[in-house]
């Protein structure tokens, strides 16, 4: 699933990779101009993907120094629990199910990020 992000989200001029195994609760970064965000990919995606994904951005933040612009659950089945789409509403989190969605929403953010800049 890794390297079909990254396939689709490299054509908008994202990097994607791997996280570290220091940050194994999240599955990738995707990177662009200093615009960092931090994926959880899951099949059926419920709370315990939704709190692995929080405490993948705090460690991030302690141990690369780096507040992640966006957090991401990525579900590559479309099966999203109801409770993780309002809690993760509450929290900022994106949820999606589609790559090419994901891609244009990222876009809209690394435009609203260069225009508060």
């Amino acid at each position: 699933m890794i390297s079909d992000l990254g396939r689709v989200l490299g054509k908008y001029g994202f990097i994607v990779y791997s996280a570290p195994y220091s940050l194994r609760e999240i599955d990738c970064i995707v990177e662009k101009d200093d615009f960092f965000v931090l994926v959880q990919i899951c099949k059926t995606c419920d709370m315990k993907d939704l709190e692995q994904v929080l405490i993948g951005a705090k460690k991030y933040k302690e141990t690369e120094n780096i507040e992640p612009n966006a957090l991401v659950i990525f579900s590559y089945t479309g099966e999203i629990h109801h409770e993780v789409l309002d809690e993760a509403k509450k929290k900022g989190i994106i949820v999606e199910n589609n790559i090419r969605k994901l891609a244009k929403r990222l876009l809209a953010l690394t435009k609203e990020r260069k225009n508060t800049q």
